[in-house]
Parts: C-alpha cells; sequence; structure tokens
C-alpha cells in the first residue's frame, strides 16, 4: 500500500457487536406488522418468525463500520478522504465481528502561486476592449456574465493544477467514476430511457449481462482521464481552502440544505451536507480567487 491510501483491519469485539445486534434486531421488530396487532404491538415469538435474521445481520455489520470506522481513523491519525471500501473479513452471530477498510489519504499538495494566477487571468480578461454599445437584454447579458465568470474559474484551476504537484490516490480515481456512471445513469433515466437500452445503443451490444457490464467497463475505462483531473481539481479546492483558512458557516450550510430537501425530501440528510458543504466551501475558494 502505497503512501496516498491505507488499508486498515478493524475487529469489533463478540460483546459489542452482541450489543449492536441486538439493537438493530429490537428495531426491526417494533417494525413488524401483523393483521389483529397494532403497529409496535406483535409479540417477539411472532414477529421474529417474520423477520430475515440475515439481513438483521446485514444491518448490524452495516452500524459497527460506522460506529468503529472514524474512532479508529483518528486513533491512528490517518486523514482519510472520499468513499472507503470495505471488506467484511467474518460476521457471525454470536462471534466478534471484522472487516477490511481500504481508503484514500490526504496526499502532500505543492500549490504554484495561486495569487498571482489568478490575478493574471483577471489581468488579461480586462486587457480585452468591449464595445460600449449596447447588445442583448439584461437578461442575455446577465447570462454571459455568468458563462463568462465559469470559463475564467475554469481557467484559473486549470492553470492552478498544471503548476500543482501531488500523488492522486487512484482509489480516489475509482470512486470518481462510479460517481460518474452513477450520474449518466440518473440522467439517462430521467429522460425516460432504460440504462440497458443506452449501452446497447451506445456501444451496439447485446443486452445479455455480460455485454452490459463490458460496456459500462468500457466507459470506466473511457472515463479514466476525466476522472483523474476531476479528483485532481477537488483535492486542490480543498487545499486552497484549508491554506486560506476558507469556513462554511453552520447557519449557511444549514439553510442551503433545507431548501433542497423542500424540493427533495427524500435525499438522506447526512449525504447531502456533506455534498452541499463541498459546494459551498468551492462558491468561496472561487470567490477569494476572483477578489484576490
Amino acid at each position: 500500500m502505497d503512501g496516498s491510501e491505507a488499508e486498515i483491519s478493524i475487529e469489533v469485539p463478540a460483546e459489542e457487536f452482541g450489543k449492536i445486534y441486538n439493537e438493530v434486531f429490537e428495531e426491526a421488530i417494533k417494525g413488524v406488522s401483523l393483521e389483529g396487532f397494532r403497529p409496535g404491538k406483535v409479540p417477539e415469538d411472532l414477529a421474529k418468525k417474520n423477520i430475515d435474521e440475515g439481513n438483521i445481520l446485514k444491518k448490524a455489520a452495516e452500524a459497527a463500520i460506522r460506529k468503529s470506522y472514524f474512532p479508529v481513523l483518528m486513533g491512528k491519525n490517518i486523514e482519510a478522504i472520499g468513499r472507503p471500501f470495505v471488506t467484511i473479513t467474518k460476521i457471525v452471530k454470536g462471534d466478534s465481528f471484522c472487516f477490511k477498510v481500504r481508503t484514500a489519504v490526504l496526499p502532500q499538495i505543492i500549490l504554484p502561486d495561486y495569487r498571482k494566477i489568478a490575478k493574471d487571468i483577471r489581468a488579461k480578461e480586462e486587457e480585452v476592449p468591449i464595445s460600449d454599445a449596447p447588445t442583448g437584454s439584461v437578461g442575455e447579458k446577465t447570462i454571459e456574465e455568468i458563462k463568462k465568470r465559469q470559463k475564467r474559474q475554469l481557467n484559473m484551476l486549470e492553470a492552478i493544477s498544471a503548476g500543482s504537484k501531488m500523488e492522486i490516490p487512484e482509489i480516489l480515481v475509482l470512486a470518481e467514476k462510479e460517481k460518474m456512471l452513477a450520474e449518466l445513469k440518473s440522467s439517462i433515466e430521467n429522460m425516460g430511457m432504460s440504462w440497458a437500452d443506452y449501452l446497447v445503443h451506445l456501444k451496439k451490444s447485446d443486452l445479455s449481462a455480460e455485454a452490459l457490464a463490458k460496456a459500462e467497463d468500457d466507459l470506466r475505462k473511457d472515463w479514466q482521464e476525466d476522472a483523474g483531473r476531476r479528483v485532481k481539481y477537488g483535492l486542490i479546492l480543498r487545499e486552497l481552502a484549508e491554506k486560506e483558512n476558507i469556513q462554511v458557516e453552520e447557519k449557511e450550510l444549514e439553510s442551503r440544505v433545507n431548501e433542497i430537501l423542500k424540493q427533495e425530501p427524500k435525499i438522506d440528510r447526512g449525504y447531502l451536507r456533506n455534498y452541499t458543504y463541498g459546494i459551498i466551501r468551492n462558491e468561496k475558494v472561487f470567490e477569494f480567487l476572483e477578489n484576490i
């Protein structure tokens, strides 16, 4: 395992895992519904017959991983980033629970003189003469201004990236490709087309499971460079925020999260908070670069 990744073996003692299992089991019993009984009032012996113990074991494992993973990272002083890859090595009711975690570790990032880069890019834009003649509506001007600002910010990020030095953890690139795949799949399905039909059309393949799996693998290979670039940009924005002490206020984060939840109430709040935190932080980083 190179310095950009870490693999940790974790064992949850039998007694602790037993407590977690029992908590999950008790919660599952409360959710059992049988005719003739009020919700949550089904006798335990009857409820047990309607519970999939394999599913309880799976949920207990997930709870044990959540409970033990971060304390172990803190104890080992590991600054992990991204989504970890978890492999369960031992899971038996009444025994200890064991798993391995492979995760990316924040690499050393050497940035160029990003302040000078941002100033130079803005200065070049100011050198371009702008016609005083009125053109287009106010709305059109606003759209053009947004596009111009987005292009300027991308130019800044590309220039900073070109001068940066870091070792990009491959595990982050793998995770980014899975994210890109999920984004594309969601976009295709929102257009009313099935994912399988899209792959058949795209790759001229058949509908067999093997052919569809190969088509997905081909997409992942095609995205290697783009995924690496996205990961690098994300690491750079994170490092810029760290160096310039750019913070996201809790009030601002909660307000943005609540607005999104009004439109999409089924989104997991914890996931949404993490995602929204990154969005707001990046906005603040670009605002900083624009105003140096």
